[in-house]
């Protein structure tokens, strides 16, 4: 069955409904996008001694999650010094610099305590 038509100043009520709905609806990506920001913010943010706890030679930060590095920046990249590189791109990154400088002198005292 056709759907009825309206007519005169009911023409786009619907359409215009769903223009109104869709308009305050914060899209998804957005949302997800800006918390992202949010949370690399706030990673970058931290002193590089708050950054690096729970590092060990064989383990990551504490704060180190699944798809992102605190070491990174919070970047979906692994940056723990002894299972991966050091990435060229990064090498003028100054937080990244000052978490992995950190990172190596935490793995180094953890070890000299794990000796004594």
């Amino acid at each position: 069955f056709p759907a009825a038509k309206a007519k005169g100043k009911d023409a786009d009520t619907s359409r215009q409904r769903g223009s109104e709905l869709n308009a305050n609806i914060p899209r998804q990506g957005v949302n997800i996008a800006s918390d992202f920001a949010r949370r690399i913010e706030a990673i970058r943010a931290l002193p590089p001694e708050q950054a690096v706890i729970g590092i060990t030679a064989h383990d990551c930060c504490e704060l180190c999650g699944p798809t992102e590095c605190v070491l990174a920046g919070g970047q979906n990249l692994c940056l723990h010094p002894a299972k991966s590189g050091y990435p060229a791109h990064l090498h003028n990154d100054r937080v990244v610099q000052a978490f992995r400088k950190a990172a190596v002198e935490e793995i180094r005292a953890s070890e000299e305590d794990d000796h004594e």
